[in-house]
C-alpha cells in the first residue's frame, strides 16, 4: 500500500466514498424540488386568484361603461327636449309680444273711436 498513490487509492475505494456522496446529493436535489415544487403551486393559485379577481373587474367595468353609456344617451336626450323647449318658449314668447302688441293697438283704436 506503501506504494499507491492519493489517486490511486481514491480509485480504488471511490464506490465507498461515492454512493454515500451520491446519494447525500440525490436526497438535497430531491428537497431542492420539492421545495420549488411547493413553492410554484402557491404561485398558481395566487395567479389564479388574481386572475379571477381580474375578470370580476373587468367584467365590473363593462357593466359600468354600459351604464354610463345609457346615463350620457338619456342627458343628451335631455339636452336635445330642452333646446326644444326653449325654442318652443322663444317662440310663444315672440308669438306673445306680437299679440299683446296688436291688442295694445286695438285698444287704442276702441280708445280713439269711442272719443270720437
Amino acid at each position: 500500500m506503501a506504494d499507491t498513490t492519493p489517486v490511486m487509492w481514491l480509485v480504488d475505494h471511490l464506490q465507498v466514498i461515492g454512493w454515500p456522496a451520491l446519494t447525500a446529493f440525490a436526497w438535497k436535489m430531491s428537497r431542492f424540488f420539492a421545495k420549488k415544487e411547493a413553492e410554484l403551486k402557491m404561485e398558481q393559485v395566487k395567479v389564479n386568484e388574481t386572475h379571477a379577481k381580474v375578470q370580476e373587474t373587468h367584467q365590473s367595468l363593462k357593466e359600468l361603461l354600459a351604464e354610463f353609456h345609457e346615463f350620457n344617451q338619456t342627458n343628451r336626450q335631455a339636452v336635445v327636449e330642452l333646446g326644444k323647449l326653449r325654442e318652443d318658449f322663444h317662440a310663444h314668447a315672440l308669438d306673445d309680444k306680437y299679440v299683446q302688441a296688436s291688442i295694445d293697438d286695438n285698444l287704442k283704436e276702441i280708445k280713439r273711436k269711442l272719443e270720437a
